[in-house]
């Protein structure tokens, strides 16, 4: 072996060491990202139909829609009322750019 290639071998492992610490992070920041989304969109359907049951009672179905997103760690960034339906938008405390939406109201033909 020449001289100057003496010390190449450990600077070619320490690439694929860095090469598979970056991968393993991105991996697990997408599935960070997925259960995220996933957790979201469950709180966006408990948020709606909470709502949907507080509006055929005639209370204020978007006080109780804000302050149910806010007890699950989200936002409520929209609340429309159509009839007795509720449709809601929440977003991510964590990651705000994620969002979820959810609509809930009465089957048709009910009361």
């Amino acid at each position: 072996m020449k001289d100057d290639q003496r010390g190449s071998g450990s600077l070619l492992s320490l690439s694929v060491a860095t090469l598979a610490v970056t991968v393993v992070l991105a991996l697990a920041g997408g599935f960070s990202l997925v259960m995220q989304k996933r957790s979201l969109q469950s709180v966006a359907d408990l948020v709606a139909i909470n709502a949907a049951t507080y509006r055929q009672y005639a209370l204020d179905a978007c006080q109780v829609a804000t302050e149910i997103a806010q007890a699950n760690s989200s936002r409520l960034d929209n609340c429309t009322l159509n009839g007795m339906d509720v449709q809601v938008r929440v977003s991510s405390a964590v990651f705000p750019l994620l969002k979820a939406g959810a609509k809930a109201g009465p089957s048709p033909g009910c009361g």
